[in-house]
């Protein structure tokens, strides 16, 4: 093959899977009907077939049959049934299998019937700590308890470390895309924690509260958007409801309300709606486009209207990722009243707007 690796360290196919992988696919049938003597008995080959099973996999039975090989292949597979022992082919296959978009639906099947006929719930109800399932993926059920676990873990104030070890210990398992966002939104509520509890709100000036929420705290914004997203999206919703009603509570009395009281303080103290930095939305033509037009270059505008500046950060993270572009984000000091057309009109040259008290519409220099 033109190297010199060691062959013994790959994977090797035995010339019995490719007809357990068919046997499988017939799904798990109950324990009186069985698929391997009907097609392989009027030959005489159920016997060889065994012998070959028990070669390569190490399973062993004075009365072999699909269904009891499948729990035996399962079980030793399972880090909770340590007692139980096949071949290290046995894991092999296992991965094969479970990895096979063709084969991965029976797969499904079968760990689905067999963590009823194993109980496998009862064995979890003693359990823990997740370590003891070492990243095991062979039941659904693994998934959700890993799940009610870190839920009760974060409603117990466990560190966010140990948390997110737990987190990506899943990352792998055949289950998790379908609980991809029940883990995304347990990840930023202890993101969310995280920034909460590292959180010193005082804003001083305008300026200063502009400049701090523009530095750190829109991330706070950005976690609370981010679980809301995936906790809504994720079909188990009442499995997250302590953690929903922590990240609602905390984030609404440790965070916005405070932060709207002093702002709405500082607020009320100005003569006028002004601030030394940044500067106000009516000078964006002037410091962004007057220059590039002069130039005679193309300059696209895209106006998105009420984007809150954390999901603009977002964007620029994300854009900034691609490797093809590069993105930089400065916060304005918006007009008021802060409604679309005048939010519109506040990024046009000119020097006189006004508002019609009768219709809202706005004007330019006396145009439209």
């Amino acid at each position: 093959y033109g190297d010199h690796r060691d062959l013994h360290s790959f994977p090797t196919r035995r010339s019995s899977d490719p007809l357990l992988l068919r046997f499988l696919d017939t799904g798990p049938q109950p324990a009186l009907i069985d698929p391997v003597d009907p097609m392989l008995g009027p030959a005489r080959l159920s016997g060889p077939f065994w012998q070959e099973v028990s070669a390569a996999f190490g399973y062993a039975s004075p009365a072999p049959l699909l269904r009891d090989f499948a729990a035996a292949l399962f079980r030793a597979a399972d880090p909770l049934e340590p007692q139980v022992r096949l071949n290290p082919h046995a894991r092999v296959f296992l991965q094969q299998w479970k990895d096979s978009r063709e084969h991965s639906p029976a797969f499904q099947a079968w760990s689905e019937a067999l963590q009823e006929d194993l109980r496998v719930a009862d064995r979890l109800q003693g359990l823990a700590d997740p370590a003891a399932l070492e990243s095991a993926d062979i039941y659904p059920a693994y998934e959700r308890w890993t799940l009610a676990w870190l839920r009760d873990a974060f409603g117990r104030g466990e560190a966010a470390a140990r948390l997110r070890v737990v987190l990506e210990s899943r990352r792998r398992s055949f289950w998790f895309s379908e609980h991809a966002d029940g883990y995304e939104a347990l990840a930023r509520a202890i993101t969310l924690r995280e920034g909460l509890a590292g959180l010193e709100l005082s804003v001083p000036s305008v300026e200063a509260g502009i400049t701090r929420y523009a530095e750190r705290w829109h991330r706070i914004d950005a976690d609370y958007r981010a679980y809301c997203r995936h906790q809504r999206a994720y079909r188990h919703t009442s499995v997250l409801q302590p953690v929903t009603e922590w990240v609602e509570r905390h984030y609404l009395n440790d965070f916005l309300l405070p932060l709207a009281n002093l702002w709405g303080d500082r607020v009320r103290a100005l003569p006028a709606w002004q601030a030394g930095r940044p500067e106000p939305q009516t000078r964006f033509f002037d410091r962004y486009a007057r220059e590039i037009l002069a130039r005679r270059q193309k300059l696209i505008v895209v106006i998105s209207d009420a984007l809150r500046y954390e999901a603009a950060a977002e964007l620029a993270e994300r854009l900034r990722g691609e490797n093809r572009w590069e993105a930089e984000l400065e916060p304005a000091l918006g007009s008021l009243p802060s409604y679309t057309q005048l939010g519109m009109a506040a990024l046009l040259p000119g020097d006189r707007r006004a508002i019609d008290a009768e219709t809202g519409s706005v004007t330019l220099d006396g145009r439209p």
